[in-house]
């Protein structure tokens, strides 16, 4: 009887481990992916100014 509580709490344990350490692994996938576009993204837009332009076909009162 012991044995097979014991077996129970170390296949639960094992699951509930298994389970966090792939949402983690997930987590820092996405991040690590997020993180390395948003650097490239920022390196190529350093070179440029925002400059507000007036646009042509703005919308007149009259």
């Amino acid at each position: 009887m012991l044995g097979g509580l014991l077996v129970a709490f170390v296949l639960s344990f094992t699951v509930a481990l298994s389970l966090i350490l792939g949402v983690a692994a997930a987590y820092a996938a996405v991040n690590s992916i997020i993180y390395a576009f948003a650097y490239q993204s920022q390196r190529k837009a350093s070179g440029m100014s925002q400059v507000l332009v007036a646009s042509e076909s703005a919308a007149s009162g009259d």
